[in-house]
């Protein structure tokens, strides 16, 4: 459903392709971002979390540059760094985004840690049941 919309013209579902539509759609996509990558720093160790919180700072002022381009556009005028800037931003998340794999891929599994999921399971079962 997310698919169709993002490759839908902003003509079409606004009526015209207005900069504000734009930029109300990029804050709520970076909106989106910034959760995920609060959760993700969350989520995981202190080592993570530092760097979660650089590459939020990242992303939060490579865009927050980007959007100082907005009266430029306004008047149609050249916007000569909005490129550089909006690639420094998607980088930083995508770069995130395989850090964070890279980090859950290591994670050791339940199995790993606890024994055998089953067992943990069984464990678990008498506290479910109340008695």
């Amino acid at each position: 459903m997310i698919l169709p919309a993002a490759m839908t013209p902003l003509w079409m579902i606004f009526g015209e392709a207005s900069l504000a539509a734009h930029v109300a759609l990029f804050l709520v996509g970076i909106l989106g971002w910034l959760a995920a990558m609060g959760f993700g720093a969350a989520a995981l160790g202190k080592r993570f979390r530092i760097y979660s919180l650089v590459s939020i700072a990242t992303v939060v002022t490579s865009f927050a540059l980007g959007l100082s381009y907005v009266p430029e556009a306004n008047a149609g005028q050249p916007m000569p760094f909005l490129g550089l800037e909006e690639r420094i931003g998607f980088s930083a998340y995508f770069l995130w985004m395989t850090v964070l794999a890279v980090a859950l891929w290591r994670r050791p599994t339940i199995k790993e840690r606890d024994g055998d999921l089953e067992d943990y399971r069984r464990a678990s079962a008498p506290l479910a049941t109340g008695s």
